[in-house]
């Protein structure tokens, strides 16, 4: 037989399938079965010549004898298995072993069905029939995961051209910000607003949920907090702006926290207020305090129309500095799931409060890794940093 490269995906008129049984009579056997219906096949006499096929034979089946001198049916599974380009190929494996216990092995290793001898041609057509329909489907699983990772790469890039420019220094201000997706598409958002030459905005948010919905939503607030309420100096007011153009525009179910602050940097007033987001934590320069600063309360965004979002204010001093976040910080697991938690973050405030900012935000970026180590993150992690210099 001629060893021929071929996916019947790739336009082949029929699927290639490759035995491997160190018994010739078997392989004959099952050749006349298979070339009944049209199926092309390639043959291996053990799982070692297998091996030297596979790496330029391609086939959409393999069909391997279990007990076999050198490479067994179990090792040439597992070794397909740790190849990329082989590691999708429906594997049926063929033995006389028909305990339980050896087929829950098979299929530990990696076999996809399991077949006992001695065998009928009829079962043997039908579990290869069915193998080129799951095999099928899981082609087409594949285009279309894909097709949506390339779509949410795209929308992960558009998401993050939606983010400001990095600012670092603004009159007496030093700033810093740490942005990172738990998926591509993100539903975290935080912004600096210039509202005047005094006013500078500040919005930390974070929309339930992830992927595409979550981006459709923080999209839409970016869009009203640049475009409807700049001249807005009320961080309340634009609060309740965002929630009524969220209650009656957006279709999911998609809800949104939110901190807003405006910075006056002559009076060193910030001025802000609350849609159900964590509280941010404040670095007192004076005492080397670490404290939440007051909760002005206020449901999360786009659970009810009309809310006025109250208000509190908070002198900035030289050296005070204050973290916000979103909970995908405090709320991240470790591999104990455990919550990395509002206190290891208050010592990493109080440690590092008297830095610049990009300095704390680093070491508490450090430190979480340290703490959830292969852990994945759950949840999207926003940190914004500011801090009035000392003189």
């Amino acid at each position: 037989m001629t060893n021929t490269v071929t996916w019947r995906s790739n336009g082949s008129a029929e699927p290639l399938i490759l035995l491997v049984d160190d018994d010739k009579f078997i392989r004959q056997i099952m050749q006349r079965y298979l070339s009944r219906v049209g199926f092309r096949m390639e043959a291996a006499n053990d799982g070692r010549h297998a091996m030297e096929l596979l790496e330029s034979l391609r086939p959409d089946i393999i069909i391997s004898d279990w007990m076999m001198p050198e490479v067994d049916g179990l090792d040439l599974c597992r070794w397909v298995r740790q190849r990329d380009e082989l590691k999708d190929i429906y594997y049926i494996l063929l033995t006389a072993k028909d305990r339980v216990e050896d087929k829950a092995l098979g299929l530990e290793v990696g076999a996809d069905d399991y077949m006992t001898k001695p065998f009928q041609g009829a079962e043997l057509i039908a579990r290869v029939r069915s193998g080129l329909r799951l095999r099928g489907v899981q082609q087409e699983l594949s285009k279309a995961y894909l097709n949506l990772d390339n779509e949410f790469r795209i929308l992960a890039d558009l998401q993050r051209s939606l983010l400001p420019d990095p600012l670092t220094t603004l009159g007496e201000y030093e700033f810093a910000s740490h942005y990172s997706p738990s998926l591509r598409a993100s539903g975290d958002y935080y912004d600096f607003i210039r509202l005047s030459n005094l006013h500078m905005g500040i919005l930390v948010a974070d929309v339930s949920g992830h992927g595409a919905a979550a981006s459709m939503v923080m999209a839409i607030m970016r869009v009203v907090m640049r475009a409807f309420v700049q001249d807005l100096l009320s961080p309340g007011g634009a609060l309740t702006v965002v929630n009524n153009v969220l209650v009656q525009h957006v279709p999911t179910d998609q809800f949104a926290t939110a901190f807003y602050g405006i910075l006056n940097l002559k009076s060193n007033r910030l001025v802000y207020s609350s849609a159900g987001h964590n509280p941010p934590m404040l670095f007192k320069s004076s005492s080397g305090v670490v404290k939440d600063i007051q909760n002005t309360g206020g449901v999360p965004l786009k659970i009810l129309p009309d809310v006025r979002y109250e208000e509190a204010d908070l002198l900035l001093e030289e050296g005070d500095q204050l973290l916000v976040y979103t909970d995908g910080l405090t709320e991240a697991f470790g591999p104990e799931q455990d919550m990395f938690g509002e206190e290891a973050l208050a010592q990493l405030v109080g440690r590092y409060g008297s830095e610049n900012p990009k300095v704390l935000v680093e070491e508490i970026w450090r430190s979480l890794h340290a703490f959830v180590r292969t852990e994945p993150f759950h949840d999207d992690v926003t940190l914004v940093a500011l801090r009035r210099k000392q003189a």
